[in-house]
């Protein structure tokens, strides 16, 4: 909730806060009221494990949206412990082939984010690349997509790490410049946005062209930025949002909690894993951790009849009802190792709102040519 990424967990908390908003409006859970309790990690795991304790064994919470890469390697041995079921928020590719049974993974592994980057580039013909990342777990998805651009058929000119917290990246924005590269794949921490988008401005008048991952995108980059430059200058390519009744109600609820706000667009991860936990303890018909963990895949993975809301899906599982969840980013899905599976889209920011809109798909064939080295350029 603070600390270098403290964009991203603000937006899970707002889609949080939305689906407990929507669950309790539904009769809530099991005939109880969600009540959401905060734990402010500050992306450190010396900070993480005393709130996660206190959260457990003081406040007595059940079930966990979270933790983020940084903090999970601290933290899963106690909610293991504690027997806590868990909804990672996080794109680190070491938990790719998670064999943890309380671990559940909502959002993108970078390993799938990187790739879409990777492929966008591809499609849009871009056939030199400049590497600009922040330091810490922004590397991991680097690599992933560094490998994945390389293998079909793109040449890296130059590798750009962003410390975190300066106050200029001159040095670094005129090695990226002189090198000349086509366009500049990235992944940076919300300090680093003003500076490097400043110096950039002021050394090529932003010509090279960006495309950013999830967290470099969203709301508060949008608005530090300003949206007259991310619309000239930023893309970002986004695990693809639902389109139709699941969306809607996500709007619909999400005006009703934050009021002439736009939503962050990490926010409908955080939606989708509370009522994907929800909706899995109203088919358990318990909060017995070992029964959730089976109804989760129960009530996410097809066959099944597609829900679009909390309502709706307690009415199908009253009736006796196999349901399939479809939730704002889009149909819920968890391969065996507890990730999410899907499709991605590239996003721009509207020019005088900010708001961003998909113009682009990287389609689940796209992701597929990219992994294995079959994209080709135009």
């Amino acid at each position: 909730m603070t600390g270098a990424f403290a964009s991203t967990g603000q937006a899970l908390w707002q889609g949080a806060q939305v689906a407990a908003r929507e669950i309790n409006d539904g009769g809530g859970i099991l005939g109880r009221k969600i009540q959401l309790d905060q734990i402010d990690d500050v992306n450190d795991p010396a900070d993480a494990v005393p709130g996660l304790r206190k959260a457990i064994t003081v406040d007595g919470i059940s079930f966990l949206d979270g933790p983020s890469s940084t903090v999970r390697p601290a933290t899963q041995p106690i909610l293991d412990q504690y027997k806590i079921p868990f909804m990672f928020q996080g794109g680190t590719q070491t938990f790719d082939n998670n064999t943890d049974p309380y671990a559940w993974r909502p959002s993108p592994s970078d390993s799938q984010l990187g790739v879409a980057m990777a492929a966008y580039a591809i499609k849009k013909g871009y056939k030199t690349a400049a590497l600009v990342f922040s330091a810490g777990p922004s590397q991991s998805l680097k690599q992933v997509v560094s490998d994945a651009y390389k293998k079909n058929g793109g040449t890296v000119v130059t590798d750009v790490v962003i410390a975190l917290a300066q106050s200029s990246y001159r040095s670094e924005v005129q090695k990226v410049v002189n090198s000349h590269p086509a366009v500049i794949l990235t992944q940076f921490d919300d300090t680093a946005a003003v500076p490097l988008f400043t110096d950039f401005a002021q050394q090529d008048n932003l010509a090279i062209p960006f495309i950013g991952s999830d967290q470099s995108a969203g709301a508060p980059v949008i608005k530090a930025i300003t949206p007259a430059v991310a619309n000239k200058a930023l893309m970002s390519i986004q695990a693809s949002t639902n389109s139709g009744p699941a969306l809607d109600t996500y709007t619909q609820y999400y005006n009703l909690v934050y009021p002439g706000t736009q939503a962050n667009t990490s926010a409908n991860f955080s939606y989708d894993a509370i009522l994907e936990l929800a909706i899995a303890i109203q088919d358990a018909g318990t909060t017995d951790p070992a029964k959730v963990l089976a109804a989760i895949t129960a009530v996410c993975n097809p066959p099944g009849t597609d829900v679009t809301n909390y309502k709706d899906a307690i009415a199908a599982l009253k009736a006796g009802t196999k349901i399939h969840f479809v939730g704002a980013g889009g149909p819920a899905g968890y391969d065996q190792f507890h990730n999410s599976v899907g499709a991605f889209a590239a996003y721009q920011a509207n020019a005088s709102t900010g708001d961003e809109t998909a113009i682009d798909q990287i389609s689940v064939s796209d992701m597929a040519a990219a992994a294995n080295g079959s994209l080709t350029f135009p």
